[in-house]
């Protein structure tokens, strides 16, 4: 069994990622009309924008470069996973309903939603990030930061989960059920 890498410490990682703020204020949202209204998706700037964000969390480039690698396979998985299921890609939303998915499945200790349930959180986070004028100003390049940050979190979080569970490190558990609460509260609220 190969050894797992340490999950990153609590404080590295506070709240859920957030859009970033538009680069220039009186950008014009770029609203590409869907029969649903603007568009939650975008198209890729770079095969990869986020991997770097999450690297830069390591105090020394060893453990960077180990978690650069680390990022991309998360990336990967995720679409691999999201091909399976027939799933939109680049689409905001779903990785929302990713993010939310799999973080109430570590708070409430693998009773996370059914797939008819992860559809209705894609619409609301469809329909919410639609209307949200300040995401709609955000170029590809920020929408796929988002994208790729919703889903790294994700995955790292249940992760650090599950390698505590199997090492009955109940402590480390704890601290990823609370910080997966945490995001909820606040995802829930306003996406």
């Amino acid at each position: 069994v190969k050894k797992r890498a340490k999950p990153p410490a609590p404080a590295q990682i506070k709240k859920p990622p957030a859009p970033p703020a538009s680069t220039t204020a009186t950008v014009k949202p770029s609203c590409d009309k869907t029969s649903a209204g603007c568009s939650t998706t975008f198209t890729p700037a770079a095969p990869y924008v986020a991997p770097d964000w999450y690297a830069k969390q390591e105090k020394n480039q060893k453990e960077a470069a180990k978690s650069l690698k680390k990022a991309i396979a998360y990336l990967e998985k995720y679409r691999a996973y999201a091909i399976k299921r027939g799933w939109e890609m680049n689409d905001i939303a779903r990785s929302y309903a990713f993010f939310v998915s799999l973080t109430y499945n570590v708070y409430s200790q693998g009773k996370g939603p059914n797939q008819d349930q992860m559809e209705v959180l894609t619409k609301r986070f469809r329909r919410d990030l639609a209307k949200d004028v300040k995401f709609q100003a955000n170029n590809d390049r920020e929408r796929q930061f988002i994208y790729e940050r919703l889903i790294l979190v994700a995955l790292d979080n249940e992760a650090g989960y599950v390698f505590a569970k199997q090492r009955n490190d109940r402590l480390s558990q704890q601290k990823h059920r609370e910080r997966a609460k945490l995001w909820l509260e606040d995802v829930i609220e306003k996406p």
